[in-house]
C-alpha cells in the first residue's frame, strides 16, 4: 500500500468506530442522528483532503520518475504526456525541467491539468507555466474534450504552441494522428539538429 493512502484508511476507520461509539453513548434519537451526521460530514471533508494529498503526491512522484528516466537516458528528444501524463509533463514544464535550451521538448496530448488541480485543491498548473520557446512545447486538445479538459484555452497564455483537433479525449481520428505524428517528427528532427551544432 502506498503511504499516501494511510490517512484515507484512518479516516474510514475513524468513521466506523466513532459512529458505533456514539450509538452506545447517546440515547436520544435526535442527538444520535445529529452526531452521526456530524461524523459523516467531518469524515467526508477529511477524505476530500486525503484525496487531494494523494493526487498531489502522485503528480510529484510522476515527475520524480520521469526525472530518473531522463537522467538514465540523456539522449531523449521529446517527452510525451497523454491525459494524466500530460498533467505530469505540465508540472515538469512549471518546474523548468523541459522545453528550455539543452532539455527535451514536450508534447502534451489532452493534458488534464484543470481536473488534476481541482482534485488536489490547487490552482491549475497551467497558470504557472511560461514557455520560452514555443517551438519546443506543443499542446494538443480536442474540440470535443470538454469533460476531461474543460479549460484547454488556458494554454494560449503559456507561450506553448497549441493545436486544436476535431476530436475527443482519445485522439483517434486520422487527422489528429497525422497532426500528432508530423509534430513529433518535427520535434525530434529539431532536437537532433540542435544536438549536432
Amino acid at each position: 500500500i502506498d503511504k499516501s493512502f494511510v490517512p484515507l484508511v484512518g479516516v474510514l476507520g475513524f468513521m466506523c468506530w466513532s459512529s458505533s461509539a456514539v450509538g452506545s453513548i447517546v440515547r436520544n434519537n435526535t442527538l444520535l442522528i445529529v452526531a452521526r451526521l456530524g461524523i459523516v460530514v467531518v469524515s467526508l471533508l477529511a477524505m476530500r483532503f486525503c484525496v487531494a494529498g494523494i493526487v498531489a503526491t502522485s503528480v510529484q512522484k510522476g515527475v520524480k520518475i520521469a526525472q530518473l528516466c531522463l537522467q538514465r537516458h540523456r539522449d531523449v528528444s521529446v517527452v510525451i504526456g497523454f491525459s494524466w501524463g500530460g498533467g505530469v509533463v505540465a508540472e515538469m514544464l512549471k518546474q523548468g525541467l523541459l522545453g528550455n535550451d539543452g532539455q527535451p521538448s514536450a508534447l502534451l496530448i489532452a493534458p488534464t491539468t484543470a481536473l488534476m488541480g481541482m482534485a488536489s485543491c490547487k490552482q491549475d498548473v497551467v497558470h504557472q507555466i511560461q514557455v520560452q520557446d514555443a517551438s519546443s512545447v506543443h499542446v494538443f486538445h480536442g474540440t470535443d474534450d470538454r469533460d476531461f479538459c474543460p479549460h484547454a484555452d488556458r494554454w494560449k497564455h503559456t507561450g506553448a504552441t497549441v493545436h486544436w483537433c476535431n476530436d475527443n479525449h482519445i485522439f483517434m481520428t486520422q487527422d489528429s494522428l497525422q497532426q500528432l505524428s508530423s509534430t513529433l517528427i518535427q520535434l525530434i528532427s529539431q532536437n537532433r539538429s540542435v544536438a549536432q551544432t
